[in-house]
């Protein structure tokens, strides 16, 4: 699609555009002589080159740009081929879990140092992108990354139950860990939906994914500020505690008996079918928690739960910080002075807005004190403009993406400001999401994960005993968990 029908606007952006290439651009350069750029972004499910966002940004920073998206599946290998290859990309950006590969990248010299090229070609990247954030990416001192934020800290997670269940059953929303088994039970009990032998109390797939209920026993996230130290989940005593409540729920049937075998489709089918009373829910699908839910089981309501306290009184919801992305230029760009000069460009802050909410009066509209989206234009065109960055203005983004990006899903935005809500006073923050640069961690987390998640279904599902665990532990430690907790606690000191 063209932006033809955009021309005043967009030839005011160009005018923009090209006063601060020419600013700091070499002298007599124009459009004509500008090079084409390679970009290799985020895994994707569609062509960037052929969406809507490419021609706009193309018109409004005068660079074309071709664009590849990174594989779904093995994206740091991808990336070590590529720049083993040397192929010559101008632009790589990925997702910021792959971030602690770029020291190996910068040791081997795969990418650049970029100071240099900041100080004469990228004078918006400090006023954009905050000095404690580049600092965080910092390798010995030097930048070779350029971070980009996630818009705001937030609870992604939530348990969720059918309101018209609980007043079927003539009880209230639970508040405690025992409030909530005695729900289950009369779900259970008395099948308030008629499902039969198909009826399912509660149903979920990771039995270390309910936030909400396992804060009820301090173990709100993998790791857990305990005074001045990071716990691991596995050390915690609230672990094992948790593992037992579990067990008992499996064992008297007010627990989905699959949910081993579950996945998040299933999940989601059995809860929005109608079988299930319950489950765990992300923000991101708050649309199918309304429209899906009703469109299946008309009259059927959901509500969503607060933090559920403890037996000790303790309760939380893991609420998320950190980065998105992470940007940098390889060693074998062609075009690194026009690769900064193109980052630099999109982070101006008239075209940074265009590129990432579009035109205003087509994409989006300004009342003078807020943001809004135009809809369908906005989801049609600028709504897979995440793809495209390649850091973001920390100051405006979080406005942009709360006022417009959001509520292009009316459900999704109203979905997502209800849990905020809810956790503003009980969240717990998950520390490892600000994390870059712990190598003992990053290199080990996803085993050492995988080794609880595995523990706990075995135990919950009584495959094994809770007496257990500490064997477990020991695993644990000896495949990398001590590494991690010494490396994790000394970088938690110095925050």
């Amino acid at each position: 699609m063209k932006c033809s029908a955009k021309t005043v606007a967009v030839t005011i952006l160009l005018l923009v555009s090209y006063s601060l290439f020419a600013a700091g651009g070499p002298e007599g350069a124009d459009e004509e002589s500008l090079p084409t750029l390679r970009f290799l972004g985020p895994s994707a499910s569609f062509d960037p080159n052929e969406r809507y966002e490419a021609q706009l940004i193309q018109e409004i920073t005068g660079y074309t740009v071709e664009y590849e998206a990174l594989p779904g599946e093995g994206t740091a290998e991808k990336i070590s081929l590529v720049l083993a290859s040397q192929e010559p990309y101008d632009i790589i950006s990925h997702r910021f879990r792959h971030a602690d590969d770029a020291r190996e990248y910068a040791e081997a010299g795969a990418i650049l140092a970029l100071d240099d090229l900041i100080a004469e070609y990228g004078p918006n990247v400090p006023a954009a992108i905050s000095e404690a954030s580049l600092d965080l990416f910092r390798i010995n001192g030097t930048t070779y990354m350029l971070p980009a934020a996630v818009p705001v800290d937030f609870a992604r997670w939530f348990i969720t139950l059918r309101q018209d269940w609980l007043d079927a059953v003539g009880v209230d929303v639970p508040r405690t860990t025992a409030e909530f088994a005695d729900v289950l039970e009369a779900f259970a009990a008395e099948d308030p939906a008629g499902n039969g032998s198909s009826n399912v109390p509660f149903t979920f797939a990771d039995p270390l994914g309910l936030h909400g209920l396992m804060g009820a026993f301090g173990i709100s996230n993998f790791w857990n500020v305990e005074g001045r130290d990071l716990v691991p989940m596995a050390k915690s005593p609230g672990f094992r505690e948790y593992l037992i409540f579990m067990r008992d729920l499996y064992e008297r049937e007010l627990i989905d008996l699959e949910f081993p075998a579950n996945t998040n489709s299933t999940v989601k089918e059995k809860f929005l079918s109608g079988r299930a009373g319950g489950a765990p829910w992300n923000v991101y699908d708050s649309d199918e928690l309304v429209l899906d839910l009703v469109a299946n089981v008309p009259n059927a309501e959901a509500v969503k739960l607060d933090a559920i306290g403890g037996p000790t009184g303790e309760s939380g919801i893991r609420q998320e910080s950190g980065y998105a992305f992470v940007t940098f230029i390889p060693t074998v760009s062609a075009n690194p002075e026009h690769a900064m000069r193109w980052i630099n460009l999109k982070l101006d802050e008239e075209l940074f807005k265009t590129s990432v909410i579009g035109l205003e009066g087509t994409h989006h509209s300004f009342d003078g004190q807020a943001y809004a989206p135009i809809l369908p234009a906005f989801s049609d065109e600028m709504g897979n403009g995440w793809f495209y960055l390649t850091g973001i203005r920390e100051q405006d983004y979080g406005n942009y993406w709360l006022q417009v990006r959001l509520r292009r899903v009316p459900e999704m935005y109203d979905g997502f400001n209800a849990v905020q809500d809810i956790v503003a006073d009980n969240y717990q923050l998950d520390v490892t999401t600000l994390v870059n640069a712990v190598p003992e961690f990053s290199s080990s987390r996803s085993e050492l994960e995988g080794l609880l998640r595995d523990f706990a279904t075995r135990v919950i599902a009584g495959a094994e005993d809770v007496s257990g665990l500490d064997a477990l532990i020991a695993r644990w430690e000896a495949a990398g968990g001590i590494a991690a907790e010494e490396a994790l606690n000394a970088w938690y000191d110095n925050q």
